[in-house]
């Protein structure tokens, strides 16, 4: 799993700039493992950082093992077509 954390300024100039994480990790996840990333992610950002729940945006990519190489070597291969 890896992750990104990115700001970017809301467009109301006396809003403080909201926190924006990409998380990219390998397919397979479920929605309720990703909604419970989700919700440790927007919690943790609202103890340590001050932001509002409201203002954390979430975004997961799900990649394939045969997009994911590690060592030079792909985790996995593509699907036959």
């Amino acid at each position: 799993m890896r992750f990104m954390l990115h700001r970017f300024s809301s467009t109301i100039e006396h809003n403080p700039p909201m926190p924006f994480i990409k998380i990219e990790l390998s397919a397979g996840r479920t929605q309720e493992q990703k909604l419970k990333v989700a919700e440790d992610v927007t919690r943790s950002l609202v103890e340590h950082c001050g932001c509002t729940p409201e203002s954390v945006a979430v975004v997961f990519s799900d990649v394939l093992p045969s997009d994911w190489a590690v060592a030079g070597k792909f985790l996995g291969q593509p699907k036959a077509s």
